[in-house]
């Protein structure tokens, strides 16, 4: 993976990770199809603190040396990416929400 590539998708993985590392303890996630399914509620406190302390780590390590990243996440060489249908995946910065809330996820 370029330079180019490893640090656009550091970009798109912060943009996931941060919100899971800081929320996952306390955010309430109901399943869209069904309002009355909490999906948060199907993890019990160790499990979700096991989450985020994983994620943390996970996140000191890609800091400390950005190519750890391909290790955590190896390039699929089976099914490589198609650079005319790459910008169909781009999320831009203006996108990202403040923060997470129950009208993200339905």
């Amino acid at each position: 993976m370029g330079v180019r590539n490893i640090l656009e998708f550091l970009s798109q993985f912060y943009l996931v990770a941060l919100p899971v590392l800081h929320n996952i303890k306390t955010v309430r996630l109901l399943d869209p199809g069904n309002s009355n399914n909490i999906v948060s509620d199907s993890l019990d406190d160790f499990q979700k603190d096991s989450i985020s302390d994983t994620m943390k780590w996970l996140l000191e390590s890609i800091d400390r040396n950005d190519n750890a990243i391909e290790t955590y996440f190896p390039a699929n060489t089976e099914y490589p990416c198609d650079d005319a249908k790459r910008s169909a995946y781009i999320v831009s910065a203006a996108a990202k929400p403040d923060k997470l809330n129950n009208e993200d996820f339905g």
